[in-house]
């Protein structure tokens, strides 16, 4: 069986507590030893980042935690980035993400990744368009991947995703697009299956949400999947909850389940990401108390 080592990701930290000191302690008191580090928490285009990407891995080592991994958030989220209908945008997209490697190196990580492009409506509708942007996505990930050998990264991670204009969405896709990006990568391109991920097909078809659904992709992509974000959801979107209070009797994941679908990994060891998001006017004692919560029905 896969080693399931727990982590949190710092998507917590924003807004709230943006210092690392403050973040790092948190963690700690939750007595987590490994964090994926959201790259909102620090802007790779900000003077001096690469310094304080190096500061940053210092007050880690103090603390006694690893940064296992960086990942793309709220901000990269809502951008076309690597896959935006106009060549300015994508080449600006590209650039961004590179400063994303160089930070990640800082850090000591041996991933980063995350969100890599959304296809336009009129892309996504348009099958010689679609195939033409995500042939140049696959281009732009084997120029990240060049970029994360030379810089000593072991993985690069590329997210499932919810909509069927964000690329991969399916197994299928995901498996397509991982095989196209890995012969044009040095280092290696795997998933990261997000676990509220895999509920649209069933909103899009009005059939209502299917608890099996999740399982049954998170089996079939077991092979290239070293990392899970791990999410309560009802089914019926991508909503980010804790696994505490009214979201964990509404929720349909089931955390044994997931256990029992990970045993069959080929692989040495799977990260198990908590990916908990709250609406701006949370309080902090609600967001520590959820995320706290969380993390002991985890572990």
């Amino acid at each position: 069986m896969a080693e399931l080592r727990l982590a949190v990701n710092t998507c917590f930290a924003v807004k709230n507590w943006p210092m690392p000191a403050d973040w790092l302690g948190i963690v700690r008191g939750w007595g987590v030893e490994r964090v994926q580090f959201s790259v909102d928490l620090l802007d790779p285009f900000m003077p001096g980042a690469s310094r304080a990407a190096e500061e940053i891995r210092e007050q880690a080592v103090d603390h006694g935690i690893s940064i296992d991994s960086t990942f793309t958030g709220a901000c990269a989220y809502h951008s076309n980035l690597l896959s935006h209908p106009d060549a300015r945008y994508r080449a600006h997209a590209l650039n961004w993400y590179r400063g994303v490697v160089k930070l990640s190196a800082a850090m000591g990580a041996g991933a980063t990744g995350g969100h890599m492009g959304a296809l336009s409506a009129a892309e996504a509708a348009a099958p010689a368009l679609r195939s033409e942007r995500l042939t140049g996505l696959a281009q732009a990930i084997g120029i990240l991947g060049a970029d994360a050998g030379r810089r000593g990264l072991k993985m690069l991670l590329w997210e499932l995703m919810p909509s069927a204009c964000e690329p991969p969405h399916t197994p299928a896709e995901a498996s397509e697009l991982l095989a196209r990006a890995n012969e044009l990568s040095p280092v290696p391109v795997r998933l990261c299956f997000d676990l509220g991920h895999a509920c649209a097909p069933d909103v899009l078809s009005g059939s209502g949400p299917d608890p099996e659904t999740v399982y049954r992709w998170l089996a079939e992509l077991l092979p290239v999947t070293p990392m899970v974000h791990l999410q309560q959801t009802d089914g019926l979107g991508d909503r980010h909850w804790p696994f505490a209070g009214d979201y964990q009797r509404q929720g349909i994941i089931e955390p044994a389940r997931v256990r029992e679908v990970l045993s069959a990994s080929p692989l040495p060891g799977v990260d198990l990401v908590l990916e908990i998001l709250h609406p701006p006017e949370a309080g902090q004692g609600q967001i520590l108390d959820d995320w706290a919560r969380s993390i002991e029905r985890w572990r």
